[in-house]
């Protein structure tokens, strides 16, 4: 679609500002970029009037109009609330058009044209060599994906597989699945990039490319299920990956793969004989991005990922599970999202720092969540307020209980 495809929802938005505010199961702030800079158009209700007047011809395509898509994070917060309470307008997938639009007009930040090119040139955001993508499984006798092989696949993610201080969460995923007896491989350099940051800049073009290989080179390998512990890799290639061609696999989250092998007795967890005090962070990729509401009443649970890591949490010993004030479906977006951490980090990080506030309200030590973007800008923004608030990802907090 198009953003003149949407023309009629742009008009018809009465400007209910339940996108600004949602009164729903409490009142609760919704948008970060709307919350920051304090100004309408900021907020959805505020950009549905600014794409209709450049559809109707009203308003030109300029800076500001960029600085106006581009500081939106994407998380989906506002088209949740007016799904489920409003009109049931998609403020979203507008504000991804409107993005579209001012990339193939040029007006796109230094910070995102950086980002498509080292997608273009190395297969990864992070403009690391290709060889490289399976370093993070150095001493792992992890099998190479080929076709017969096993039928379970990993796809690490560019972010777990290349950073640093992320890679561990790869390590622990390979060697959860292995200590449950799971036949798996992996990809290694042969992974590239799942295509989501290029998507959400507004490079269409080289998103379906990149989608249409994926999904050819998987279903040539014959495997039944993809295992993804990236959040962002985890909803492109569950929900945005169906528009762009025959999918012969399921793909699932590591959070509801591994609550499965607990479930099913496969992982046994030890008992430290401590009390720990943790909260949970629902990453907007695992949530709203995975699981569109498609009219959900507003008193009926959202299809996202959200029971698994809670599920996964509740079974270890001596962890307690207390909730921040947003939580699942109305989830406050940690700011990193939708390229915002990359073009207006501090912006990321004022965002992330309402959220470290949150989870220190709740009475927990620790923070938990399953993003690679989540847990660095939560923990960046920790870091920058002095807080001793502990950020961990809930894949590692099951790794380092394992007997």
């Amino acid at each position: 679609m198009a953003l003149e495809d949407y023309y009629g929802q742009t008009c018809w938005c009465v400007k209910c500002k339940q996108c600004m505010l949602a009164y729903y199961p409490v009142m609760r702030r919704t948008c970060p970029a709307g919350e920051r800079f304090k100004f309408l158009s900021y907020y959805a209700l505020g950009k549905m009037a600014v794409a209709r007047g450049l559809i109707d011809g009203s308003l030109d395509y300029n800076d500001s109009v960029a600085e106006l898509a581009y500081t939106c994070t994407l998380c989906g917060c506002c088209e949740e609330i007016c799904q489920r309470t409003g009109p049931r307008f998609e403020p979203r997938k507008i504000i991804e058009e409107l993005r579209a639009e001012c990339y193939s007009r040029g007006l796109v930040y230094d910070e995102h044209r950086a980002i498509v090119d080292s997608v273009k040139n190395y297969g990864n955001v992070w403009q690391q060599p290709r060889a490289k993508r399976d370093a993070w499984a150095k001493g792992l006798n992890i099998k190479k994906a080929a076709k017969g092989g096993p039928k379970v696949l990993y796809f690490v993610g560019c972010t777990y597989a290349y950073d640093p201080s992320l890679q561990p969460v790869a390590r622990a995923t390979a060697e959860i699945m292995e200590a449950a007896g799971v036949d798996f491989s992996i990809m290694g350099p042969e992974e590239v990039c799942c295509g989501s940051p290029v998507q959400k800049v507004g490079d269409r073009e080289l998103f379906s490319k990149i989608a249409k290989e994926n999904i050819e080179k998987i279903n040539e390998l014959g495997v039944d299920r993809v295992v993804v512990s990236c959040a962002g890799c985890y909803s492109t290639l569950a929900v945005d990956y169906e528009k762009e061609g025959d999918m012969r696999f399921e793909v699932v989250s590591a959070v509801e793969f591994i609550s499965e092998l607990v479930d099913k007795g496969r992982l046994r967890l030890k008992d430290s004989g401590e009390t720990r005090a943790v909260t949970y962070h629902d990453p907007c990729h695992l949530g709203r991005r995975s699981a569109p509401v498609d009219n959900t009443p507003c008193f009926m649970p959202s299809q996202g990922v959200y029971d698994a890591p809670r599920m996964l949490l509740e079974a270890l010993p001596g962890v307690v599970l207390r909730e921040m004030k947003r939580i699942r479906e109305y989830t406050w977006c940690c700011g990193a999202g939708g390229g915002l951490k990359s073009a207006f980090p501090e912006v990321a990080l004022w965002a992330a720092g309402e959220r470290i506030g949150e989870a220190r309200e709740s009475g927990a030590a620790t923070l938990v969540t399953a993003c690679p973007w989540c847990e660095a800008n939560l923990s960046d923004a920790a870091s920058r307020e002095g807080d001793d608030l502990t950020v961990k990802n809930v894949i590692m907090m099951i790794r380092e209980e394992m007997e």
